[in-house]
């Protein structure tokens, strides 16, 4: 496959070439789709401007939509093709002679890569918010069966205080909440489309770079073609942050439910449609994807370091190291994607256990109930604190005691006091602005490339 930059001469060394190549073979196939977009709304803003004939335009654009049609959203490439940018503009050179060489004007690869990628981020973000909606969905549904079951609450890895089941759940839909935030951040500033700052430097050429950040539904366009190049790398960790963000909610709720199915505690049973077997031992059944869960949120992390220590130190412009962030920033979203989903089937898959609760719930956890009992008979909650410390072997632990301590704990967020319905709107609401926005962006790749 001849290279795009190629200008004759002595060829490359092969060793050369698989070196610099990398995985870009490989992980551009998945941006097949976006190049064919890309590459449509640069063809349209090239008739525009006089560079393209309207023939010449109209020639690309139903030879983009064709491929499309072929190829689907993703084509295998090899290490010749080097990437799918000049894999595509072979292949319309190939069918469109002439015209299709006039497809890169105004444009570097340094662009389109960046261009492709924005895109697939964005699609990833989106994708990533849709399955922490169904998360949520989750959790809620978990409330709705299991809400009121009672369980210890930690401090230390030491039994503390009760709490239920729905405070639990409610904890992990509000830092979702959170992460909401985090996630709309991270779209917004990979939102900006660098199309036409070519290889940073801006060209010649009265490129209409509004129009095609219109047409592939950038909400602005990335102003300065020096950040453009800048930024990559910078935002991308700013994306693996956020994906970060995620995995360490589930992280830290893997690590609560294989704490919770262990033998020696038994408060829940996870399903064999979530647990794994062992080869040599038959009672085994293990939490295999709780563990994994937990470890790839520590390699999103390291995904993230990456990222950031690859770009630290670089001049300004494009520098090749760069190229190896973006395995990084893929990495980070695929997993924070399919581990959203995997933990999604594993709470429709649990059975508590109230009564191994109960059995394992020690008399210490209800002893600041029983000193805030006599705060408020007038004593001075110290003073409460020290009589309950030398009252707590003789606590006696039943289900009266152990339904009044939820009853009574009436502060702002406990379990008498959530407000599921308030919860359940905003929910609703962060997905419709999610939806809203997977809905506009469709809609442009189809005009775009059908």
């Amino acid at each position: 496959m001849a290279k795009v930059w190629d200008k004759g001469g002595a060829k490359l060394d092969p060793v050369i070439e698989r070196y610099t190549v990398g995985n870009d073979y490989i992980l551009d196939r998945r941006l097949f789709r976006y190049e064919l977009a890309a590459s449509a709304a640069h063809a349209s803003m090239l008739g525009k401007i006089g560079i393209l004939s309207d023939t010449e335009r109209d020639s690309l654009l139903d030879e983009i939509k064709k491929l499309h049609t072929e190829y689907g959203d993703s084509i295998v490439l090899e290490v010749s093709d080097e990437d799918i940018h000049s894999k595509l503009e072979n292949l319309l050179t190939a069918r469109l002679g002439d015209t299709g060489k006039k497809l890169h004007t105004g444009r570097s690869r340094n662009d389109q890569i960046l261009t492709v990628l924005r895109l697939f981020e964005k699609d990833k973000l989106i994708e990533i918010a849709e399955q922490l909606k169904i998360l949520t969905d989750s959790l809620l549904n978990l409330n709705k069966e299991n809400g009121g079951t009672v369980l210890p609450g930690y401090t230390h890895t030491r039994q503390a205080m009760p709490m239920t089941v729905g405070m639990w759940c409610a904890a992990f839909i509000e830092s979702g909440q959170d992460t909401h935030q985090i996630l709309k951040s991270a779209y917004q500033l990979t939102d900006q489309n660098p199309l036409g700052t070519a290889s940073g430097f801006g060209v010649p050429l009265p490129l209409d770079r509004k129009m095609t950040a219109d047409l592939l539904g950038f909400g602005g366009v990335q102003d300065s073609p020096v950040y453009a190049q800048n930024s990559r790398g910078k935002i991308e960790a700013f994306i693996a942050d956020a994906c970060w963000s995620v995995m360490h909610d589930l992280s830290r709720m893997a690590s609560d439910l294989i704490l919770w199915s262990m033998e020696e505690t038994g408060y829940i049973a996870l399903g064999p449609e979530v647990t794994t077997g062992s080869s040599i031992m038959p009672q085994k059944r293990n939490p295999d994807a709780l563990e994994l869960i937990r470890g790839r949120a520590n390699i999103v992390l390291a995904c993230s370091t990456a990222l950031k220590t690859l770009v630290s130190g670089t001049i300004s412009g494009y520098n090749r190291d760069v190229q190896e962030t973006k395995e990084q920033v893929m990495r980070a979203l695929d997993i924070t994607s399919e581990s959203l989903g995997a933990m999604a089937v594993i709470l429709g898959h649990i059975r508590f256990d109230p009564e191994r609760i109960r059995q394992q719930m020690t008399p210490g956890i209800f002893a600041t109930d029983l000193a805030f009992a006599k705060v408020r008979d007038g004593m001075p909650f110290r003073d409460a604190y020290r009589e309950a410390a030398k009252e707590i072997d003789n606590i006696e632990v039943n289900d009266a005691l152990i339904r009044r301590s939820i009853a009574e704990r009436n502060s702002p967020g406990s379990h008498i006091t959530i407000d599921w319905e308030r919860i359940d709107a905003e929910t609703r609401e962060d997905w419709d602005e999610w939806k809203k926005l997977r809905d506009g962006i469709e809609s442009k790749f189809r005009a775009l490339i059908g």
